[in-house]
């Protein structure tokens, strides 16, 4: 049976599972999912991925979402290619890398990419919904549906805009990162605005 891969090819996630595949010479249909029309909200689409998000793979009953976890399942299917090591301490460097890639590197390559592509980017997640707030200052506030994430748009007038900033808790820890475009100091004043404020974190 043909594994089925639904991928929007420019991006780097979906060419990541694309080389993986063709570099272990395994056979894929190839499924679109262009994300400037919006494809990816699709009901047909949302029913094998919930996030709304690609790549996907199909491969008979059996649906897997995310890159890596695709990159990995893939190479399971050539073991005798050892890109996935039989051997425990070598395919833990592997998930390493795979693990800091995500944490490190894809962020900053999104800080990377203007900051009018990463603001319509961040506001077209569809798990994402705009946050009210009180002041008129020029930001604009998302979150992801279940309060587990707060993000930060700057407008035109905001100290240290263009900026991105994303707050985050994990073990009653308050995390703030983000894409500084404009000035260092402005950037500063953001993320302690930011931190100020009663989000989720703060409940």
């Amino acid at each position: 049976m043909t594994i089925e891969l639904y991928v929007f090819p420019p991006s780097p996630h979906a060419f990541k599972v694309m080389a993986v595949a063709s570099h272990l010479d395994i056979d894929y249909a190839l499924h679109m999912v262009d994300l400037r029309k919006g494809e990816q909200k699709a009901p047909h689409y949302a029913a094998l991925n919930p996030n709304m998000r690609m790549p996907t793979l199909k491969d008979g009953d059996y649906v897997l979402w995310e890159s890596n976890a695709i990159a990995q399942y893939l190479a399971l299917k050539r073991p005798e290619s050892g890109l996935l090591p039989k051997d425990e301490r070598a395919r833990l460097e592997v998930t390493r890398w795979q693990f800091w890639e995500l944490a490190h590197w894809d962020p900053a390559l999104d800080c990377a990419q203007p900051f009018e592509a990463q603001a319509a980017k961040l506001a077209a997640q569809p798990h994402l919904v705009p946050a009210p707030h009180e002041s008129a200052e020029p930001y604009r506030f998302y979150s992801t549906e279940d309060g587990h994430a707060s993000y930060l748009i700057t407008e035109p007038g905001a100290p240290g805009h263009p900026a991105i900033l994303m707050q985050t808790a994990s073990g009653g820890q308050v995390k703030t990162t983000g894409c500084p475009y404009g000035s260092p100091a402005g950037y500063k004043q953001l993320v302690a605005y930011l931190d100020s404020l009663k989000t989720w974190t703060r409940r």
